[in-house]
């Protein structure tokens, strides 16, 4: 899938990137040994001597002190040396989805950024449980590393009535990659509705007539489903499908008359005309379809985005990867090509915040989607 889209010239990541992305190591053995230096002067020392004088054992105060020294100094070493073997990057659904391939086109720049390779492995599955579960049990040494949309970290605590892991204490959130993305409506071209307007109209002219797919996997498409019916006072049947391909199939095979999707997935298929596509569920148009009206064009305050893509490590990953990693990624955020490459997927590139501010982020957005959830009257499962 990688060797399917264009990426900039390798040297854009030469000697001058990587030193932006760590400290030297001269730097962090300075640290040290400024360290070394506080501890021997005489005051701490007479403060030491007080200490033996109210009876504390020095012998014991000095190994502990010693000990003290060493783990920290490996700590601030740690980062240095990582990555020095290949880093596995887990995605949370099958190969050539949208989230596959935006996880293919950051493991190649990373791999090139770092001088390590960034395997992408796919483990689909339990609407991405199976891939966070398994992050989540990893060795937290930097080596494992979760790709994921906004669902295994934000909405599957609201979708399912328990989780094989912990979305907040089980994970150490390094970077956004790109920032809420919309999703898309598209309907076979036999039906007869041009824009969403006109599909409402048909849509309550003739009640449980029509049929919208989804791919189940995806909580997101069900819930613009259960919103559309829910604001427009519709009544069109839910089709679930085990995956996004089937889902495309029937509708373009006219079982389904309705479809909503990522963007990527129906590119192909809007531009032979086999879809037709009508609005998209963001509240601002996408950039790259700036012909698609808005659902909020129609129904107003109608808003459903998809959270945004995330990397994110095993809780107690070492701090210093954490940090160097969300580096590298950001000044990959910052590159043109990329913006265009996530444009062309309907995705706006993040902003290249610090692990905190993605945090806090995800955690507004558990708490935006507990709201949804509510108002829709959604069950977990």
């Amino acid at each position: 899938m990688g060797s399917e889209v264009e990426v900039s010239a390798p040297e854009k990541y030469g000697p001058a990137a990587r030193a932006e992305l760590q400290l030297t190591k001269q730097h962090r053995i300075a640290i040290v040994h400024k360290l070394f230096r506080i501890v021997s002067r005489g005051h701490f020392f007479r403060q030491a001597g007080r200490i033996a004088g109210k009876g504390v054992d020095m012998h014991g105060f000095v190994r502990l002190l010693t000990a003290f020294f060493i783990a920290f100094s490996c700590g601030l070493l740690h980062a240095q040396g990582w990555p020095s073997k290949p880093v596995r990057l887990i995605v949370s659904t099958g190969p050539g989805l949208a989230t596959d391939i935006i996880a293919r086109i950051l493991a190649d720049r990373l791999s090139r950024a770092m001088g390590q390779q960034f395997v992408v492995e796919n483990m689909a599955g339990a609407g991405g449980n199976i891939a966070a579960q398994a992050v989540a049990r990893a060795t937290p040494d930097g080596y494992t590393q979760l790709f994921t949309g906004g669902g295994v970290m934000i909405t599957n605590a609201y979708a399912f009535k328990t989780l094989p892991f912990d979305p907040v204490k089980d994970f150490a959130p390094v970077s956004m990659i790109t920032e809420s993305g919309g999703f898309v409506l598209s309907v076979n071209p036999e039906l007869p509705a041009k824009n969403l307007v006109e599909l409402i109209a048909a849509a309550k002219a003739q009640p449980g007539k029509y049929s919208y797919a989804v791919d189940s996997s995806n909580i997101y498409v069900g819930i613009i489903g259960k919103l559309l019916n829910k604001m427009a006072g519709l009544d069109i049947v839910e089709i679930p499908y085990k995956s996004t391909p089937q889902a495309i199939q029937d509708t373009v095979a006219g079982r389904t008359q309705i479809i909503i999707s990522a963007v990527a997935p129906v590119e192909s298929f809007a531009k032979n005309g086999k879809l037709r596509r009508l609005a998209v569920s963001s509240a601002k148009r996408m950039p790259g379809l700036d012909e698609l009206p808005t659902m909020a064009d129609t129904i107003e305050g109608f808003k459903i985005d998809g959270g945004g893509f995330a990397v994110a490590a095993p809780a107690a990953t070492p701090a210093d990867a954490v940090q160097r990693l969300n580096r590298a990624i950001a000044v990959i955020l910052r590159d043109a090509e990329f913006g265009r490459q996530m444009f062309s997927l309907g995705q706006i590139p993040a902003n290249g915040a610090s692990p905190e501010a993605t945090a806090e982020y995800l955690r507004s957005e558990r708490e935006r989607w507990g709201k949804i959830f509510r108002d829709l009257a959604i069950q977990p499962q």
